[in-house]
């Protein structure tokens, strides 16, 4: 049988969690968005950067799906937009705000936000400049993380609010920051619910014995939450394995304000 090191259970668990917590919110959320079909309008639906932008094109154009979401869609903060790159565009100031003047959105307009943390200038920009515009707000987010995560931590907006600050609607998912001490190779045995990692169990059995007795895996935010050294060892990480990742070109330079790929030799 599969070791999934618990995944199931806790996938389980935490969808449980939401359906009885939130329920109240959710139908609320519900409420809002059927408001806005009964009037011909479109649900817009935000994704704050990387990953969460899967479930903005989750609910778009889906056979069987809602026929009126309107995704607010920038490549440049998906996950298809090299790696490295849209990490940074992420954490720049204003680049969200632009996203939504371009969509126009409008005065009663309903925005459903995702972000797993609810903390980056992306989304944080996004959210004000759409209350600004008097739209109706639903944040689906982790409280954990907006009120634990330090005021002045780098990956957060310099106004240090959170998504929830901004939302008509919060539903939260219960998405918790990392326990202390744990290794790094013990935290691919103990993920959160919501991100799947199936995989790394069997990969655990296949591969060859090291002197490791887990996969190799890439850094999260809960490191550089904890710790300061967190982002450069990232970094360093990053730079062992960017020739052989398809997302990031081979000649892409690591400076982190810019990250721009270098001037080919001619």
């Amino acid at each position: 049988m599969l070791n999934d090191y618990g995944y199931i259970d806790k996938a389980i668990a935490n969808i449980k969690e939401v359906a009885e917590k939130q329920e109240a919110n959710i139908k609320a959320a519900a409420a809002l968005m059927a408001d806005a079909i009964a009037a011909d309008k479109l649900i817009n639906v935000y994704a704050g950067g990387g990953h969460t932008t899967l479930a903005m094109g989750e609910m778009f154009f889906r056979a069987g799906g809602l026929a009126n979401i309107n995704p607010l869609m920038e490549t440049a903060l998906s996950v298809f937009n090299q790696a490295l790159k849209y990490l940074e565009l992420e954490r720049t100031v204003n680049f969200g705000a632009s996203i939504v003047k371009y969509y126009g959105i409008k005065e009663g307009d309903v925005v459903l936000f995702f972000h797993n943390i609810g903390i980056n200038p992306a989304t944080i920009d996004a959210a004000e400049e759409c209350k600004k515009r008097g739209a109706k707000i639903i944040a689906v987010a982790s409280s954990y993380w907006q009120n634990e995560m330090p005021k002045d931590h780098f990956i957060r907006h310099p106004n240090g609010k959170n998504l929830f600050d901004y939302a008509d609607v919060c539903i939260d998912d219960y998405k918790r920051l990392q326990p202390r001490g744990r290794r790094r190779g013990e935290r691919a045995r103990h993920d959160h619910a919501h991100r799947p990692r199936l995989e790394r169990g069997g990969l655990h059995h296949r591969a060859p014995p090291r002197d490791r007795d887990v996969p190799p895996v890439r850094g999260t935010r809960h490191r550089a939450a904890r710790v300061e050294l967190g982002e450069r060892a990232r970094r360093r990480r990053e730079e062992r394995r960017i020739s052989r990742q398809i997302q990031a070109p081979r000649q892409m330079s690591l400076d982190r304000k810019f990250l721009l790929p270098q001037k080919a030799e001619i």
